[in-house]
């Protein structure tokens, strides 16, 4: 029995003791492997730098991140900077500019406010002057009618009346929009036709007088005109005209014979006596017309001397258009006055 318990024994040691040296049979090649695969990790660890190693490569590479993030940072701050600085220059610039608008604004202002100021004193200075010099002129005008009115005494208040308030209004007026147009009318008659070329005389040398102006101009168209045709008569009249207002700067010229124009070169006076657009409108334009009509109708019927115009105008060789006729009677003849003969003339 007790062969059997240590054979029992045995068996179990003999048994625990084999699987033992089995195992360690069976694990060796492992473990063998094992330490192979160690020793290759380990080689490779060594081979291989770890991931939170810090080897100076790594640390290199690193500070070179580092660096070129920081270059990068530095180079977008840069850019910041230069945008906020071109955003600060272009506002200074707007404000400069702003500046200076406004001091160029303030110079025209103030200049134009200095011109205005100026120009305002100089109407006002004008006006000033005007004034005396006017009221002078109408002073020396109605003196003239006086003396006029003493050389021809025979001459109606009607006449009188019509020939004060035609010359009257150049004178009052600074700046006349139209000419002082005055038509005298000699009814038949020598002594009436002398008259009235006297008369014409007179008044323009009164006028040119007032205006300081020494010399005085009548046409006499029988003699003063070329009569070749009715164009060169219209033009030598037009150049004779143009020359006393323009070059000898007259201020009241006569027209003597008016009778005796063709009716193209009385046209003429269809723009030189025009209410709106007359050429030369501080002046006075005086027409004699002398006429083989008698003095009574005359001064009862002032629509004898329309017809009579109409007459001379329409059955010429060279008549006008009956649309022409009637304005040009409206402004030659819208002041006529009749004129009475005079026993003693002193022209």
């Amino acid at each position: 029995m007790l062969n059997t318990s240590n054979d029992v024994e045995y068996k179990d040691e003999n048994g625990t003791d084999g699987e033992d040296e089995s195992m360690e049979t069976t694990d060796s090649p492992n473990k063998s492997h094992q330490s192979s695969a160690k020793r290759s990790l380990d080689s490779s660890k060594e081979d291989t730098p770890e991931k939170g190693r810090k080897t100076p490569r790594n640390r290199h590479n690193k500070r070179g991140d580092k660096k070129q993030y920081g270059d990068e940072q530095d180079t977008s701050d840069s850019i910041k900077t230069q945008k906020l600085e071109t955003s600060i220059n272009k506002v200074e610039s707007e404000k400069n500019n702003s500046a200076i608008c406004g001091s160029n604004l303030l110079f025209v202002g103030c200049f134009l406010a200095i011109v205005g100021v100026i120009c305002f004193h100089i109407m006002i200075m004008d006006e000033i002057t005007a004034k005396p010099n006017n009221h002078n002129l109408l002073e020396n005008f109605n003196a003239d009618m006086k003396a006029f009115q003493s050389m021809f005494p025979a001459q109606t208040r009607r006449f009188l009346k019509i020939v004060r308030v035609s010359l009257k209004r150049i004178i009052v007026e600074t700046n006349p929009d139209y000419p002082a147009i005055l038509l005298l009318v000699a009814p038949s008659g020598s002594k009436s036709s002398a008259t009235g070329t006297c008369i014409a005389k007179q008044l323009t040398k009164s006028m040119n007088t007032l205006f300081n102006v020494t010399s005085a101009r009548v046409i006499n168209v029988p003699n003063d005109i070329r009569h070749n045709n009715a164009d060169d008569e219209k033009k030598d009249l037009d150049n004779k005209i143009k020359d006393s207002f323009e070059n000898e700067h007259i201020r009241s010229l006569a027209v003597d014979h008016f009778e005796q124009l063709s009716p193209r070169a009385s046209l003429l006076f269809h723009g030189y006596c025009d209410g709106d657009n007359a050429p030369f409108k501080n002046v006075a334009i005086v027409f004699i017309l002398h006429t083989e009509l008698d003095k009574n109708l005359l001064q009862q019927d002032s629509r004898l001397i329309d017809n009579h115009l109409r007459e001379l105008w329409s059955s010429s060789e060279y008549p006008l258009d009956q649309d022409k006729i009637d304005p040009l009677i409206a402004r030659v003849a819208n002041n006529a006055a009749v004129i009475t003969e005079e026993e003693n003339l002193k022209c």
